[in-house]
């Protein structure tokens, strides 16, 4: 029978993929979106104006109802794109998973060579 989620293997299982693996991305995906916001934060808006006259061309234009919206377009465009893509995200995974796989199997050898 499989292992339930709350024994004792599973949790430290789990805290270690946390603290090695998982731990790491999330230090550097916080970092970079903290910028990324201060970024933002100092840039100068330039955009008030523009969109103010944007929105005052478009009042005054006259809209034609007969003419259809072209949207063969874009679902063409993007089954398109998806079946370009489509091989490469299952092997990508695969080798994302055996990765995180070795270093969980790492850590746990270091962690069993320090208790000792």
């Amino acid at each position: 029978m499989a292992k339930s989620g709350r024994s004792k293997s599973k949790i430290q299982s789990r805290n270690i993929r946390r603290e090695v693996i998982y731990g790491p991305k999330e230090a550097e995906r916080l970092l970079r979106l903290a910028t990324k916001q201060a970024d933002c934060a100092n840039a100068p808006s330039s955009m008030s104006g523009v969109v103010e006259d944007e929105v005052a061309e478009v009042s005054s234009d006259k809209v034609d109802e007969d003419v259809p919206m072209d949207e063969d377009n874009t679902t063409k465009s993007k089954k398109n794109k998806d079946d370009k893509y489509k091989g490469l995200r299952g092997c990508e995974i695969k080798r994302r998973r055996k990765e995180a796989t070795k270093k969980l199997r790492l850590a746990k050898k270091a962690a069993r060579r320090a208790g000792k």
